[in-house]
């Protein structure tokens, strides 16, 4: 009895394991999904410039962009207003910043206390500084081109915290 018992126990977390790996590849065949489309929409809208997706397992760097979207949701995809692409600067005491690795240290919040939209950025190997960028300063930035951010003009928008 008590081996019948192990095996449906066995069963039952083989079925809620194989759930979870049906979930997440579900959830990274909508991502693909989503960047493809993303892709697409600025090419459309934004025919003169390079949009170059960036591959997967790749790491380090330090830039990123920001995309304005509508102020109010509708239906479908919504139209991207406007995008900057800058660099994060070297935090203090460091000869630069280079990009998280996988799990992903990268997340974006509005925060309660102002009411801005803020990116937060991990760098690597292990974190040491968490860098926190001011979307909108981001977005109203000096540019040198139509969506390129004139190097420094971003410097300000981002505030450094040590991990340690």
């Amino acid at each position: 009895m008590q081996d019948r018992d192990n095996k449906i126990s066995d069963l039952l977390t083989q079925i809620d394991s194989l759930k979870r790996k049906a979930e997440q590849s579900s959830q990274q065949s909508q991502g693909e999904t989503l960047e493809v489309a993303l892709k697409h929409q600025l090419r459309s809208q934004f025919p003169f410039d390079l949009i170059e997706p960036v591959a997967k397992g790749e790491f380090g760097g330090n830039v990123f962009a920001v995309m304005q979207l509508p102020s109010t949701s509708g239906t479908g995809t919504p139209n991207i207003l406007d995008y900057a692409v800058a660099a994060i600067p070297a935090p203090p005491g460091t000869g630069g910043w280079s990009f998280g690795l996988d799990p992903h240290t990268i997340t974006a919040y509005t925060s309660p206390n102002d009411g801005k939209a803020y990116g937060l950025f991990a760098n690597s190997p292990a974190p040491s500084f968490l860098a926190r960028v001011d979307l909108q300063c981001v977005l109203t930035a000096a540019r040198t081109t139509a969506h390129g951010v004139t190097p420094g003009s971003a410097d300000s928008c981002v505030s450094f915290f040590p991990t340690h």
